[in-house]
């Protein structure tokens, strides 16, 4: 199952390394912050990127699935047919798993970050009273209304209501 998250789910090999390339070119600029309006002015393109990562992500894990149980069967290495069809199951393999790290290197590019894949859950670095917190918001909800500190999670979510943060903070910094 491809995962996108700070907590200590299950992730893959070649899901470790997007992550550790993507956490090195943070490193290498300064990290995005945002404020809840420039976060909300990035929803509608972020609703579409993120059901594109939603639906990739399911087909990777059914292809990955698929390899795994021909991979399983019986060895037939002499039945050309069949080396075909496993070649052809895993160059389309390749293709969508390609397609899904660019919508994750386009998300990286952005300044947020997906929490859970399968939820649609996307966090926006921001600052509440000059401290880091992430901006919450799920593929569905209309606006970003909620918070969370720096490793917690989207359970762990309190509304925004009146707070305000901190107002002298470009929309948007770079």
């Amino acid at each position: 199952m491809v995962q996108f998250s700070t907590n200590e789910d299950p992730i893959n090999a070649s899901d470790r390394e997007t992550r550790s390339a993507g956490r090195a070119s943070r490193t290498t600029q300064r990290e995005k912050r945002f404020t809840v309006s420039s976060a909300n002015l990035m929803l509608p393109f972020l609703a579409r990127v993120v059901r594109d990562v939603m639906s990739l992500s399911k087909d990777v894990d059914q292809q990955d699935e698929q390899i795994r149980r021909i991979e399983n069967l019986p060895k037939p290495n002499k039945i050309v047919a069949f080396a075909e069809e496993l070649k052809a199951i895993k160059d389309s393999f390749g293709v969508d798993r390609e397609r899904l790290d660019a919508c994750r290197l386009e998300l990286a590019s952005l300044g947020v970050s997906v929490d859970s894949v399968q939820a649609g859950v996307v966090n926006f670095p921001a600052e509440l009273g000059h401290q880091p917190v992430l901006l919450c918001w799920r593929l569905g909800e209309s606006a970003v209304t909620h918070y969370h500190q720096i490793g917690e999670s989207y359970d762990d979510r309190r509304e925004i209501g009146s707070l305000k943060f901190d107002a002298s903070e470009p929309e948007l910094l770079n």
